[in-house]
């Protein structure tokens, strides 16, 4: 996004995804994604990419992109799935930056403190499908 030009809106069927950079994020076994994956802990808001109009070989790429941007050691596991209406049912906005390309970040999360924040990302996670890299 450039400098004062306003979030593109996503549509609420749009596909989003987050990348899961941790394995305590999820459960292999019982193919389960975790809250742990949508705290938006320590920022006030939560990065996913727009991936509704791209193949699977175009969305892990961008997974690669976060993975190279973090400063920590980290791992690309996989993804979780999910429209953007299950976010915004969560009182919770999906605004689209597109820095880098298909980056957005779920927004909204206010100061209800972290058991508010925990609740959302609960049902936020209930409401993914668990895609693992080595699938």
């Amino acid at each position: 996004m450039v400098e004062g030009h306003k979030p593109l809106k996503v549509a609420d069927i749009e596909r989003i995804s987050r990348f899961l950079l941790f394995s305590r994020w999820f459960t292999r076994q019982t193919r389960r994604v975790k809250a742990d994956a949508f705290i938006p802990h320590p920022r006030i808001e939560l990065s996913v990419s727009c991936t509704e109009e791209l193949s699977e070989s175009e969305i892990w790429p961008l997974g690669e992109v976060v993975v190279m941007k973090r400063p920590d050691n980290v791992t690309l596991y996989g993804r979780a799935d999910r429209k953007a209406s299950s976010v915004r049912k969560q009182r919770l906005e999906v605004e689209r930056n597109d820095n880098p390309p298909h980056h957005a970040n779920i927004t909204g999360w206010s100061s209800e403190g972290k058991d508010a924040q925990r609740m959302k990302a609960v049902e936020i996670a209930a409401a993914s499908i668990l895609i693992l890299l080595d699938d």
